[in-house]
């Protein structure tokens, strides 16, 4: 089997469980994953009911076999299950759910339902480019931001560290200048006394 073939059993698969729970939980119906049918028959006791504004996305595909569809539409499926539309019970619902034939929009072929899917698909997918978008925009506004914080810290070690310079300037000013009046004290005494001998030497004259 190739990966292609692989993955879409495993979607599939998947779907079909997904589907199985949504209606044992909505419900309280047991219903086998390999017994769920997008297009119920009598017997099935429930059916399929679109939300409001969903039905051209999804009447085309709950016309086909759940078996025919491809990868991606059964992801959709498996997401859209419970927000876009959800399992009724199936006397409560509308004979629009009862047969393929009544699925199909009138007025509409197969190609403009196509179309409509694709045009679906083409939304999606630029929902999911703006999303990519805006989580790029963040990333490099976080980068931006730690580059700003990382500036900021090393304009503060290089404010740290000239200030400890600076401070390691004055201290050596203070101990020069301590130094110096010491030095003075001891002169000052010295001069007197050179004073007062040079005053003696001059009366003895």
């Amino acid at each position: 089997m190739s990966a292609g073939n692989n993955n879409r059993r495993e979607a599939r698969e998947n779907c079909r469980k997904k589907l199985s729970d949504h209606i044992n939980e909505r419900l309280r119906i047991i219903a086998q994953p390999s017994d769920i049918r997008l297009n119920p028959g009598k017997n099935d006791p429930y059916r399929w009911k679109f939300m409001l504004g969903e039905e051209e996305t999804f009447r085309p595909i709950f016309a086909k076999n759940l078996s025919d569809q491809s990868t991606g539409i059964y992801q959709l499926l498996s997401y859209a299950v419970g927000k876009r539309f959800e399992a009724v019970p199936a006397q409560d619902a509308t004979p629009l759910f009862q047969s393929a034939t009544t699925l199909l929009p009138t007025g509409k072929s197969f190609t403009t339902m196509i179309e409509d899917l694709s045009k679906e698909n083409e939304k999606l997918c630029a929902e999911v480019d703006d999303l990519k978008t805006r989580l790029e925009i963040e990333e490099r506004t976080r980068l931006n931001t730690e580059e700003e914080n990382r500036q900021i810290r090393a304009s503060q070690a290089g404010l740290q560290f000239q200030v400890q310079e600076l401070l390691g300037f004055i201290e050596n000013l203070r101990v020069s200048v301590s130094n110096y009046c010491r030095g003075m004290d001891q002169v000052v005494p010295l001069l007197e006394d050179l004073k007062k001998c040079g005053a003696e030497s001059t009366g003895h004259t």
